[in-house]
């Protein structure tokens, strides 16, 4: 237990030494490892005591994203996007684009909590953690104003509300516009899910909590990671049939604990679902509790028989 309150204070001269100078990986491996050490001292008597010092030693943690982050945004304070409409545009594309940069500057203009960055005049350094709800609620606001068919999408941990399948966290919320009969999806936090501090698969296995963020696992394909990068960057992509399973999947796979992987024998970070079968999640006809054991999703409730399963991250994917 000493040995992760040490972490504890190591994390944070590491985060305020990153704060002045560029770092080195030695505290992704240490963070590794710390992750490794939890799951091998963690018992039922002391799962909350270990749990806190985990979230203790993450808060402590720089922000640093495992995709290389550049929206070309640059925050104008005499922005206006009200005297706009739809008719002002070439085409679809261009209408996107003024929709996720106009929701930018009203993202930024009204959370002023995001003053206080490296790069205040764009939005690659932001924290957008759990602010989704937020850059939802101002695409949302554009759209209305220009009269676009939109909708903002609420998704749980395995499509399903009722199970709170990790204690209340994992929700996220998007949009869905439709254009010309065509729909796109728009997803202004999502950079939040490639944070390297949420994407490390030594997460997984730990009881009482939930593995890593979806980012990790939509690096590992090279369709999911380019369009993450699309995502992240340009703020939209089309919801084309290939999109939706792309995106969805990193969720529905973030969702699974160590004991699906335990069950499997093996460790796959991929999904039989499709994009109807995303259709009907996200619209809750459906989910994905309905075809996997809730055991194996969200929060692990149970220990593994097997600790030696191993999940280890290959740095070597992360391009920041």
């Amino acid at each position: 237990m000493d040995r992760i309150i040490n972490y504890i204070e190591e994390f944070k001269n590491i985060k305020q030494k990153s704060i002045k100078e560029n770092i080195d990986d030695l505290w992704i491996y240490e963070l590794a490892n710390m992750y490794n050490l939890s799951k091998k001292i963690i018992t039922v008597d002391n799962a909350n005591e270990v749990c806190e010092y985990i979230l203790a030693c993450e808060c402590n943690l720089p922000y640093r994203y495992i995709l290389p982050v550049n929206t070309s945004f640059k925050y104008d304070p005499t922005y206006s996007y009200m005297n706009k409409n739809i008719d002002d545009f070439k085409d679809k594309y261009e209408l996107l684009n003024f929709i996720v940069l106009a929701s930018r500057n009203v993202i930024y203009n009204e959370n002023t909590s995001l003053a206080n960055i490296p790069n205040k005049e764009g939005f690659d350094k932001l924290d957008l953690s759990g602010k989704c709800q937020t850059c939802s609620n101002a695409v949302k606001l554009i759209c209305d104003n220009l009269n676009i068919k939109n909708e903002i999408i609420r998704i749980d941990p395995g499509f399903d509300y009722n199970l709170n399948l990790m204690d209340g966290y994992g929700y996220h919320y998007f949009n869905i516009l439709t254009i010309e009969n065509d729909r796109y999806l728009l997803d202004l936090s999502y950079v939040q899910f490639f944070d390297i501090n949420g994407c490390l698969l030594e997460r997984n296995g730990i009881y009482q909590r939930f593995g890593s963020y979806p980012g990790i696992y939509m690096i590992m394909d090279e369709r999911r990671c380019k369009l993450a990068q699309n995502l992240i960057n340009n703020g939209w992509i089309e919801l084309d049939e290939n999109n939706m399973k792309d995106y969805f999947d990193g969720f529905s796979i973030s969702t699974r604990n160590a004991l699906y992987y335990e069950r499997l024998e093996r460790t796959i970070f991929s999904t039989n679902y499709t994009a109807n079968d995303y259709e009907s999640f996200i619209y809750g006809d459906d989910s994905q509790a309905n075809y996997e054991d809730i055991k194996t999703l969200g929060t692990q409730k149970v220990f593994i028989k097997n600790p030696k399963i191993e999940f280890k991250t290959d740095i070597s994917m992360f391009k920041c």
